[in-house]
Formats: structure tokens, sequence, C-alpha cells
């Protein structure tokens, strides 16, 4: 092997060292909460607490959790950052019932990534579920030409 390929290589192979220990370093952050999201009672507590971890992994202009009405089985809105975008992610979210993309998300179990109905943002839906129901639905909103969400 040549000493330029030999430097390209040993380059690279520390490029991906720090992007390992960068990515390691947020793991932790992450998973760090201030106080133990076991002992919170209410849930919108939780969805504050999660709310700047996922905005550091994604760029989000809107974070929105739904959550299972225990009496009417009825998904209700009950955390929006920013809050002057419920009544958009409520359209989004009627828009992606009627077209079958939330019945999708809810069947899949995993991450499902959708275009507003105007194409402008991406919207990004996540069934919070244990492995007997489903408990809720995380709601991420992103500008339409954001990469930082591969296509599922």
């Amino acid at each position: 092997m040549r000493q330029e390929e030999i430097e390209v290589r040993l380059n690279c192979l520390e490029e991906i060292n720090h992007q390992t220990i960068d990515a390691l370093e947020m793991v932790v952050s992450l998973g760090n909460f201030h106080s133990s999201i076991d002992k919170m009672q209410d849930p919108v507590a939780v969805f504050q607490e999660t709310d700047p971890r996922l905005r550091r992994l994604i760029p989000f202009q809107v974070v929105s959790f739904y959550l299972v009405d225990e009496l009417t089985s009825d998904m209700k809105l009950v955390y929006c950052d920013p809050p002057s975008q419920m009544g958009s992610v409520k359209e989004e979210v009627e828009f992606l019932i009627d077209n079958g993309t939330f019945s999708w998300a809810l069947s899949e179990r995993r991450a499902v990534k959708a275009f507003s109905r105007d194409f402008d943002s991406q919207v990004l839906l996540h069934v919070m579920a244990t492995h007997a129901r489903i408990r809720g639905l995380f709601v991420g909103m992103l500008d339409a030409r954001e990469k930082n969400i591969p296509d599922q």
C-alpha cells in the first residue's frame, strides 16, 4: 500500500472514531433525565423532558404527542411545542387519518414518514406502545427539504 492510501485510510478511521464518540456522548446525554422518569406522574412532564432530546437528534420544527384516552380509546393531543402549532398538527393528523397513513403507522409500530398535505413539511409518526397495546403517538414535523431522516 502506498503512503497516500495509508494516510487516507487513517484519516477516514479517525473521522469514524470521532463520529462514534460523538454518538455515544449523545446517547448518554439523551438518557440522563434530570429527574427519574419512572417517578413522573404527569405524562406532559415526560414529554417536556423528551422534547429537547428529540430535537438534538432531528431538527423538528414541531414536536407533539398524542395519548390514548383510557375511557374512550380516542387519541388526544396532549403536548405540542410550539403551542401555536397545535391546530396545524391536528389538521395534518386528520389528513393522515383520511389518506390511511395514520393507520399504517399504528400497524407498523415503527417510524413512518409522510409529507404534509401541502408538501411544505415532512411528518414523522411513531407509535408509543407496550407489547399489549398502543399508548399514544409521537408526531414530529420538519422542513420538507430536511435530510436527517432516512426513507423508511
